[in-house]
C-alpha cells in the first residue's frame, strides 16, 4: 500500500478551502515540524525519568506507544557518586521510531545522549538533566517552503531543573518539587522554543538490608500542558551489587495526546 494514500484520499475528500488547509498543516508533507512530535514525545519521557539514574552501570530497554507512535529501543546509563550528596550519570540511547496516523505513515532512526547531575540532601534535593538526539526519518518526499527534500534530519536540545524538599514520615518520603526547563527542536529551515514552568512531586519507600526494595510514584504538570506520571519498583542485592527496575510511565500532551512507556533496566554496581 502507498503510505501517501492516506493522505491522498483526505486531500481528495475536502471540500472547502479551510478543510484542505487543515489537512495540509497535519501532514508532514508540507509541515516538517509535525515529524518532530514524537522526538518531543521521547523528550516528555526521558524528563519524566529525571531521578531514576542511580550509580553503576545500567541498560534499559524502552517501549512507548501511543495511538499512532511506536517506539522502541534501549538506553546505556552510567552514573557514580561524586560526594556523599551529589551524583553525576552519563546516558545513551538509541530507538527505533513508527508513525502511522490518519494522513502520514513514516519511520525514524533517533540517537543521542543526556547528562543528569543531582544532590540529594537531608531536607532539600535538586537535578538537572540536559539532552540531545538527533532523528533521521525515512519519509520520501517533504515540501519545505519554496524546496523538495528527502528523508530530512532533525535535531532536538532539552533541560529541565527540579528543586524541591524532603518530608518524612516513617519509611515513606513525599517530595514536591518545582520545575523549569526548555525544548528545542529544528528540521530543515523550521524551529521552535518551549519554555515552561512546572510542579511535581514524588512519593517513595524503601525497606530490606542485604536485598532493598523500593516502590515509587511520581507525577508533574508544565505550562505546556504535560502532564506526566510514573510508578516504580527497585529491587537492589547489597551484596551482589545488582538489580532492577519495572517502571511504567504515562504522558498526556495537548498535541498527541496520551501516551504509554514500559520500562526494564538491570544494573550493576561497581
Amino acid at each position: 500500500e502507498n503510505p501517501d494514500s492516506s493522505l491522498m484520499s483526505a486531500l481528495d475528500r475536502a471540500t472547502t478551502m479551510g478543510e484542505l488547509t487543515d489537512i495540509m498543516n497535519k501532514s508532514i508533507r508540507f509541515n516538517p515540524m509535525r515529524l518532530m512530535r514524537p522526538v518531543r514525545m521521547f523528550n516528555s519521557f526521558e524528563i519524566s525519568g529525571i531521578g531514576m539514574i542511580s550509580d553503576g552501570l545500567a541498560v534499559r530497554p524502552t517501549f512507548i506507544f501511543s495511538d499512532d507512535v511506536e517506539v522502541m529501543g534501549a538506553n546505556l546509563d552510567a552514573g557514580f557518586a561524586i560526594s556523599d550528596n551529589t551524583w553525576l550519570a552519563l546516558s545513551g540511547h538509541v530507538s527505533w521510531i513508527d508513525v502511522a496516523d490518519a494522513i502520514d505513515e513514516y519511520s525514524a532512526v533517533m540517537y543521542g545522549g543526556n547528562l543528569h547531575l543531582g544532590y540529594d540532601g537531608d531536607l532539600l534535593f535538586a537535578r538537572l538533566i540536559a539532552g540531545m538526539s538527533v532523528t533521521d526519518f525515512d519519509t520520501g518526499i517533504i515540501l519545505s517552503g519554496d524546496d523538495i527534500t528527502e528523508n530530512p534530519r532533525g535535531v532536538s536540545v532539552y533541560g529541565v531543573t527540579d528543586v524541591g524538599i524532603k518530608l518524612r514520615a516513617g519509611k515513606f518520603v513525599f517530595a514536591p518539587f518545582l520545575r523549569g526547563g526548555g525544548d528545542y527542536v529544528t528540521i530543515l529551515d523550521a524551529s521552535d522554543f518551549d519554555s515552561f514552568a512546572g510542579v511535581g512531586g514524588d512519593v517513595s519507600v524503601r525497606f530490606g538490608n542485604d536485598i532493598s526494595y523500593e516502590y515509587g510514584f511520581g507525577a508533574a504538570i508544565d505550562t505546556r500542558g504535560v502532564i506526566n506520571a510514573d510508578v516504580r519498583m527497585n529491587i537492589m542485592s547489597v551484596a551482589d551489587g545488582a538489580g532492577g527496575n519495572l517502571g511504567l510511565g504515562i504522558v498526556y500532551d495537548d498535541d498527541f495526546g496520551v501516551s504509554y512507556k514500559v520500562r526494564v533496566v538491570a544494573g550493576f554496581i561497581f
